[in-house]
């Protein structure tokens, strides 16, 4: 078995895309990062975009944008996840020090288990989040007051409170500048980035974005309402008009993560249509002092 790293990314895309696609949902993430990667969204250290390969056969994608942690693709026997922690352990390259690692459940453990048995740090996990998927919405009935629409230059500090609110509210380890994720939006003349609002009498209440493309699908996220507009029925109900928006521009798919420790947003998203697809598993490199129990990927 073989962990064979690209440098060039058109070799990678051809390599890797075909595998990712044959499981749109499960990779929805990994398949968004790549356009993002092709289109200049991300700065920085140059990314890690490799393969697991036996045989000639493509068997997992690795892919890594820092300062975010590494990502495994779905369905990575464990043997894939063994060689990619022994892969990285030994490379001299920046980009191997990972911060953290994510992927279905059995798949990121099996690595985390080898990693820290070849020396690695110390991991912990850091979130439990379950993928759906969505072909059809269903309409919540009655819905709430209010309407969808897009953001506008007007909104541009309410939403960059929100998005600090948001990254503060899912513990996010590598949250992007709020000022520069809003600025993005704004400035965004492709209709894979966007934001929307749900508003009542005037005043936005809720927010909901999309980024991402896959093949025939786009993700949905960031959703978030303040705290003293929760449980009105805001959320579900922008994130349903969304999500027919994004169908009726040809989507055949949407996908979005939720945590597994909110059983109101997973309750909410099946309501209106979106069907679990499989669990993932967010690692963090911790202090020893400060690690968490472990959580069983059973």
């Amino acid at each position: 078995m073989e962990v064979r790293r690209f440098e060039d990314l058109e070799a990678f895309e051809a390599r890797a895309e075909p595998h990712l696609a044959e499981r749109e949902a499960e990779s929805n993430l990994e398949l968004g990062i790549l356009d993002g990667v092709r289109s200049g969204g991300f700065g920085g250290e140059p990314p890690l975009l490799a393969t697991v390969e036996d045989g000639g056969g493509v068997l997992g994608v690795v892919l890594r944008t820092p300062p975010f942690g590494l990502l495994l693709s779905s369905a990575l026997p464990r043997e894939g996840s063994v060689a990619v922690a022994e892969w990285l352990l030994g490379s001299d390259d920046p980009a191997a020090a990972i911060p953290g690692v994510q992927g279905e459940q059995a798949v990121a453990a099996a690595f985390v288990e080898a990693w820290e048995a070849g020396g690695g740090p110390r991991m912990a996990v850091h979130r439990d989040e379950r993928i759906y998927r969505l072909t059809e919405v269903r309409t919540p009935d009655p819905g709430p007051a209010g309407v969808m629409r897009a953001l506008r230059v007007e909104d541009r500090g309410l939403v960059v409170g929100w998005y600090r609110a948001f990254a503060i509210d899912v513990n996010d380890p590598n949250p992007m500048d709020p000022d520069v994720a809003v600025d993005r939006l704004l400035s965004a003349s492709t209709a894979s980035l966007g934001l929307y609002l749900w508003e009542v009498d005037s005043e936005p209440r809720s927010m909901a974005g999309h980024s991402g493309p896959t093949p025939h699908g786009m993700r949905v996220g960031p959703v978030y309402t303040p705290p003293a507009e929760r449980r009105r029925g805001y959320a579900g109900a922008l994130v349903a008009a969304l999500s027919q928006r994004l169908l009726d521009e040809g989507r055949e798919f949407c996908f979005l993560f939720t945590d597994l420790a909110n059983p109101t947003s997973n309750h909410v998203y099946q309501e209106i249509g979106y069907e679990p697809v499989c669990e993932v598993t967010q690692w963090r490199v911790v202090e020893e002092s400060s690690a968490a129990p472990r959580h069983s990927p059973d």
